[in-house]
């Protein structure tokens, strides 16, 4: 097909050009990853790994072969190493797609714990007493272990789950279609999470 053929094209003219390989392939430890992050753009931007993780469907499932698709498994299970403390629904289940090794019970303690109200209210949690407060860090995360979706501010995949108050007045509501939904029906449709 000649459109196919096109396509095919564009892609290897794009995984060619200087950097790009290098970048997608960044097998590399949390902090030199931050550094090149932040060389690109101004800080940690968690809409970068929301692009990523999407991106991470098409260049894993369609990749020319197996070589490629090999070194996009351990691209993705490296990213996903370094936002696994978020405990984020989402990006578990991106990782189920390519490694039977990935955190199934905190993807599914996401789902269950996840407010049916996506309505953005005021949340604060930075005066309680039962969590443990750490230091500064790259990704701006506060606290040791990230608080149940059903007690931080509601927010999408490209936020910042480490996030404990929130100013919300009520005025703002999410949609389910991409906090909720897009990691339930994912997981259901590579047959690593089941129907409640």
């Amino acid at each position: 097909c000649i459109l196919r053929t096109r396509y095919a094209t564009a892609i290897f003219v794009m995984v060619l050009m200087p950097g790009w390989w290098e970048w997608i392939m960044a097998i590399c430890p949390p902090v030199i990853c931050v550094i090149q992050t932040m060389t690109a753009s101004s800080s940690w931007n968690h809409s970068d790994d929301e692009m990523y993780f999407l991106g991470y469907w098409g260049l894993y499932r369609y990749a020319f072969n197996d070589t490629l698709r090999s070194m996009y498994k351990e691209a993705i299970i490296d990213h996903w190493e370094i936002e696994r403390p978020e405990k984020e629904g989402l990006w578990n289940i991106f990782t189920a797609m390519v490694s039977p090794e990935f955190d199934r019970e905190e993807a599914i303690w996401y789902l269950q714990r996840h407010p049916m109200d996506l309505i953005q209210w005021e949340i604060k949690n930075s005066h309680r007493k039962d969590i443990v407060f750490i230091e500064p860090n790259f990704r701006n995360q506060t606290i040791s272990e990230v608080l149940p979706p059903d007690e931080r501010p509601v927010q999408r995949h490209n936020a910042n789950m480490f996030r404990l108050d929130t100013s919300g007045n009520g005025s703002q509501e999410f949609s389910a279609g991409d906090i909720w939904l897009l990691p339930y029906w994912l997981g259901r449709y590579l047959d690593v999470i089941t129907a409640p």
